[in-house]
């Protein structure tokens, strides 16, 4: 069954939102994709956005990362990390 993990916390004064999925993962979703004309661009649109929000806040104050989580080669999800400068209160 999928799970998705949300973990929020603040440490002098940088907020940092992890979230993970237990999910197959980028790489081998992107294997299992039919080949079709459709083409996601959710990923492209977010990065987008992202960029621009880095263009926005200088960069030790905001960081996204996204990683395929795998141990021994098994795929085990995917995990995005957001840190940005801010509270939580």
């Amino acid at each position: 069954q999928g799970k998705i993990e949300l973990e929020l916390s603040e440490k002098n004064g940088t907020v940092t939102a992890i979230i993970r999925d237990n999910g197959i993962g980028r790489k081998a979703a992107a294997h299992r994709r039919p080949a079709s004309s459709h083409r996601s661009v959710a990923m492209s649109n977010t990065k987008v956005r992202l960029e621009l929000l880095k263009s926005v806040y200088p960069e030790d104050n905001f960081d996204v990362t996204v990683e395929d989580l795998e141990k021994n080669g098994e795929a085990l999800g995917t995990e995005i990390c957001i840190r940005f400068a801010g509270d939580l209160h």
